[in-house]
Order: structure tokens, then sequence, then C-alpha cells
């Protein structure tokens, strides 16, 4: 579980598309945004709803935990926990990062190797 302070933001400098997700448990009713911008700035691409459920079937605190994804359109470079300050905890967050162009190119040049190779055995 991991407290989280009142400008908890996580960035991905790289970006991210498609959906994030995570588990969470939470002592009261909050909220976690995802935005364009570094530092949760930009536009709102995609709010998750978090409902109150850390003591959900147990006694002690933040002893219930449940997944959560969204989808989202768009390029996204932070997850904003900041509204969450000392109400939740997370794990597990994992989300769709954009491919880097150099691993592209790395992919594009193994397959014209490859092409390549069979393209010499056919003759051979």
């Amino acid at each position: 579980m991991t407290a989280v302070g009142p400008n908890a933001t996580m960035n991905v400098s790289g970006g991210f598309v498609d959906f994030a997700s995570f588990c969470y448990s939470a002592s009261d009713v909050t909220t976690v945004s995802i935005w364009s911008g570094l530092d949760g700035t930009g536009t709102v691409l995609g709010t998750f709803n978090l409902a109150a459920n850390a003591n959900d079937g147990c006694s002690e605190a933040h002893c219930h935990w449940d997944p959560l994804s969204v989808t989202f359109a768009g390029l996204a470079h932070s997850i904003v926990f900041g509204t969450a300050a000392n109400l939740a905890g997370f794990d597990n967050v994992s989300f769709a990062v954009v491919p880097l162009p150099a691993a592209a190119w790395l992919l594009l040049s193994g397959l014209g190797g490859l092409g390549t190779l069979v393209r010499r055995k056919r003759i051979a």
C-alpha cells in the first residue's frame, strides 16, 4: 500500500495511451484523474471514481482492495492521485506506454533482416 500525499502525481514523459488500471483501497469516496500533460496539466482524459471500500468485509483499515480501469482517447502524460490524499492506497498501476521510435526502427530492421535471410535461402 502506498500513502498518497496532497500533490501525488505519476508522470510518464514518453506518454501512455488507451487505458490505465490499478488496485485501490479508499477510506472515503474520492477521484483520480488522467491528464494529457505532465504534472496534471492540459486536458483531463479520464477519471476514476473511487468508492469507499477500505473496510469491506474486514475490520482493519485498508484491508480490502478492488481493481479498477478506465479507457480514454488521446495521449496521456500523468495520473494525479492528489485528490485521494490520506484517503487511499494504490497498487499494481499499469498502462500502455507509447513505443519509442527506436524500438520501431529495431523491429523493422529485424524483420527486414529475416526477409533477406528467407529470400537468400530460397534462391540457393
